[in-house]
């Protein structure tokens, strides 16, 4: 979990969070659905725990939407070590996995729109009640597709909240999907960056029940964790500086966060964040080279192994 609060981003490292982000999430679902190939893909399907039931909304599933899926591929199979199983019947999929487990999902943005869409992580919301999430979505936010059905995969909505943060809401078939580990190269924590968290906070109350719970004894004040019964399941902060979208950024778990860093930037990433720019040296926000934006963020840390979500 991440229990710091981040310096502002550099100017020279604005435009990786600009508002031009907006225009890719109307793309999303045409992405998913196989709107944009001329057979409709077969997405395949997420790891189920053995005892399916859901136990309250949570983020289950990342894509990652890229001009270049396999410069991505090779970018994140270099940094994480991930393998990626691409397949004619994925048509624009990518599947990534770490030590064999599925972690996340590559999406190509053809070309036709790769000069107003830039790259990005989108998770994907666990919900339990699709239709009813995706009624609040519309009235509150904006739903931008579906609900949609995907083949062994579930339902799902492509949507924005309040203040335009793009996500996908979920509701699987056949049981919910398995927690990460938590091990490196899996993905550990899902913060949103609001411009306003007054405006954030009662909207994902409404939305799907998250509410502001208590966060580690350290955490800082302006940091908020937002969770259900005292279990957190997502971070909040407002974005210190102006020109940044709304976004739910993904962290993925690391052992030393200024390695993975200077190994990222060796690869041809970009640093957006460093560690030495975070309270404690846990986290770096990294970019790849095509733009996609993520967090790494240390894992275990002495004392909060027990407080992990």
């Amino acid at each position: 979990m991440n229990a710091t609060r981040l310096n502002p981003i550099p100017d020279r490292f604005r435009h990786a969070f600009s508002r031009r982000g907006c225009l890719l999430v109307a793309s999303l679902a045409g992405l998913l659905t196989g709107c944009a190939v001329s057979q409709e893909p077969v997405i395949p399907s997420l790891p189920i725990d053995s005892a399916p039931g859901f136990a309250g909304p949570q983020f289950v599933w990342y894509d990652l939407f890229t001009h270049d899926v396999e410069g991505a591929s090779s970018f994140y199979r270099d940094l994480f070590g991930w393998e990626f199983e691409s397949t004619p019947e994925y048509g624009n999929f990518s599947l990534a996995r770490q030590g064999g487990v599925p972690v996340a999902g590559l999406v190509r943005i053809d070309e036709a729109r790769a000069e107003t869409i830039p790259p990005q992580w989108v998770p994907s919301l666990l919900v339990g009640n699709l239709e009813k999430v995706a009624a609040y979505f519309s009235e509150a936010g904006r739903v931008l597709k579906g609900p949609v059905d995907l083949p062994d995969r579930g339902r799902i909505a492509v949507v924005e909240d309040a203040e335009g943060a793009p996500l996908i809401l979920l509701q699987t078939t056949g049981g919910v999907p398995k927690s990460a580990d938590g091990g490196p190269g899996h993905f550990l924590w899902t913060e949103l960056w609001s411009m306003d968290v007054d405006v954030s906070i009662p909207f994902y109350e409404a939305a799907v029940g998250f509410e502001p719970v208590e966060g580690p004894a350290n955490l800082d004040p302006e940091y908020r964790i937002l969770g259900m019964d005292d279990q957190r399941l997502a971070g909040l902060i407002e974005i210190p500086f102006d020109d940044v979208r709304p976004y739910w950024l993904s962290y993925i778990a690391v052992a030393d966060p200024a390695e993975m860093a200077g190994r990222a930037e060796s690869l041809g990433g970009r640093i957006i964040i460093g560690p030495d720019e975070t309270n404690g040296r846990i986290a770096a926000i990294i970019a790849d080279p095509v733009g996609g934006v993520f967090g790494v963020q240390k894992w275990p840390i002495a004392g909060l192994e027990e407080e992990q979500p």
